[in-house]
């Protein structure tokens, strides 16, 4: 609010030393065409210049007269907006997580396994009940929300870490954290290095890199589906995607895919069928062709191109409807000759869109294993006593899958390291304003 207020009295003032200026050529033009004589001439002239200078002084110093007020300001936001709120008070508490994500979730994981008394804030109400309902103690609130810093109550916190996706929540947090009088430690994991300094400035005490900790994250994950297999496969299935799976439920087999798919609409059916038969057509026209011959010394030269025996598609979203993944990953295998594809969607809740599993069922995926994140490429990989290790993983996935192909790559063929994608649209007048925009989104 602080921060605003400011940014809108610079507007306030530019706009004035605009004003100031268009009215001294609105005046001069109306003295040119004799519609006003020179001593209203001179008084709209005066005017103008008393708003130029207010409008400079006010840009000048905006800043420090707000800071000057800050104090004021901030007790008034209390008294005024926030009257009969109650604070938020964790008790015995000593780590607060701010941002319960991929990252947030996993350092709140840890620390309590530890039996360190830690509590987390996010700012959806499913994450937090869902953390609830586990048994943890997460409160829901949003951290850029003024209201939320004026009436928390840091009573035995010990250490903030604000574990937010955006740079300018994670700056803004550890301002407002150090203006309501957190003098603990705040940690910051970011993204950038480039923003250490901004945060340092705001009162951040230590800045870390998050890609590096993710790769630690997924590096103790791999380890772990490698030597423990099934167990610890499930055990972080069920953690990281809020499922119950065991042995017996996170292999969908031919049966399980028919049953799940019986109920989708014929619509989508066909219209999955049709992206299928297009996929495929443009696909066996890419089929490399062997090539053998004698030369002139009657010596056999060529080459020849032999599909894989396996190969993994790692089908990002869980509930979320990614058919066209499906098909594009598979198919090109199908197409090669790979003798069996198998595919591994992460669960969420319980649930796999049933239109993923349509494209899996008419492209020939006869085993589905439920599972996602570093573990399901982990077990690819390595294989468990459930899986049996492929010999290319393919799919894209979020940061966690990224590193996971990453780490291991080498010991099985990836398809590619992903990163941003972006798409260029290319039209004239003849084209349909609904497709182009379709297609930009």
């Amino acid at each position: 609010v602080f921060n605003l207020r400011a940014y809108s009295s610079f507007l306030i003032s530019i706009s004035l030393i605009t004003y100031s200026e268009f009215s001294l050529i609105v005046a001069t033009y109306w003295y040119d065409l004799n519609i006003i004589d020179q001593k209203i001439l001179a008084i709209l002239v005066l005017s103008v210049c008393i708003s130029f200078i207010i409008g400079s002084v006010l840009n000048k110093y905006v800043h420090e007269i707000f800071v000057y007020l800050e104090n004021f300001l901030i007790k008034f936001e209390r008294e005024k907006h926030h009257p009969d709120e109650q604070p938020h008070t964790f008790g015995e508490a000593e780590i607060m997580i701010v941002g319960m994500g991929r990252i947030g979730s996993s350092i709140f994981n840890k620390l309590t396994e530890k039996g360190i008394k830690v509590v987390g804030v996010d700012a959806d109400t499913e994450i937090a009940l869902n953390k609830l309902s586990e048994g943890n103690r997460v409160a829901f609130a949003d951290a850029e929300d003024p209201g939320f810093w004026s009436k928390l109550r840091f009573g035995k916190l010990k250490v903030i870490v604000l574990a937010l996706p955006e740079f300018h929540a994670q700056n803004w947090s550890t301002l407002q954290a150090r203006r309501y009088g957190f003098i603990g430690k705040i940690i910051v994991p970011t993204r950038s290095n480039e923003n250490t300094k901004i945060l340092e400035n705001s009162g951040a005490d230590e800045i870390y890199d998050a890609y590096e900790a993710v790769g630690i994250g997924v590096t103790n994950i791999i380890n772990d589906v490698k030597t423990k297999g099934d167990g610890a496969l499930i055990k972080y299935t069920n953690q990281l995607d809020r499922n119950e799976l065991s042995k017996s439920n996170f292999i969908l087999d031919e049966t399980a895919i028919n049953n799940q798919t019986d109920g989708l609409p014929e619509q989508i059916c066909k219209a999955i069928q049709t992206a299928a038969d297009r996929v495929r057509t443009y696909h066996e026209k890419q089929l490399p062709q062997d090539l053998s011959f004698n030369d002139d010394l009657k010596s056999t030269l060529g080459y020849m191109w032999k599909p894989l025996e396996t190969a993994g598609i790692y089908v990002p979203g869980g509930t979320a409807s990614y058919p066209s993944t499906v098909l594009m990953n598979a198919i090109p295998a199908m197409v090669a000759g790979v003798k069996e594809i198998v595919m591994a969607p992460p669960l969420t809740d319980g649930q796999i869109n049933p239109s993923v599993l349509y494209a899996a069922k008419i492209v020939g995926i006869k085993k589905i294993y439920c599972m996602g994140g570093s573990q399901a490429v982990a077990a690819m990989a390595y294989g468990t006593e459930s899986v049996a290790p492929v010999n290319k993983i393919v799919g894209p996935g979020n940061i966690y899958v990224a590193e996971a192909k990453r780490q291991v790559s080498g010991f099985v063929g990836i398809d590619m390291f992903a990163g941003p994608s972006e798409i260029v649209v290319i039209s004239d007048q003849n084209s349909d304003p609904k497709i182009i925009k379709l297609l930009d989104i």
